[in-house]
């Protein structure tokens, strides 16, 4: 019987220590202690990710500012008008 125990593995009450270990930051995949990412490809993957995520938070950010923009020139219009 095999149980996974967080880093480590109970194989029929014996307990086996796992080497230490990293996560690549983009796939999650074992790496070795230190290293960040298991290949070339999941480190251009994590940076284009965050540089779309970038973008989204700017037109979001932007869509905000225009909108109070609007709402304050329009309550300045009302109280213009009364």
């Amino acid at each position: 019987m095999l149980r996974r125990i967080k880093y480590h593995i109970v194989v029929d009450s014996y307990m086996v220590k796992l080497p230490e270990h990293s996560h690549c930051l983009s796939c999650g995949d074992p790496v070795p202690f230190g290293e960040s990412f298991c290949n070339d490809e999941c480190k251009i993957a994590l940076e284009k990710s965050t540089a779309a995520e970038k973008r989204k938070d700017l037109r979001f950010y932007a869509l905000i500012a225009g909108s109070l923009i609007i709402i304050v020139l329009v309550g300045l219009t009302y109280n213009y008008l009364l």
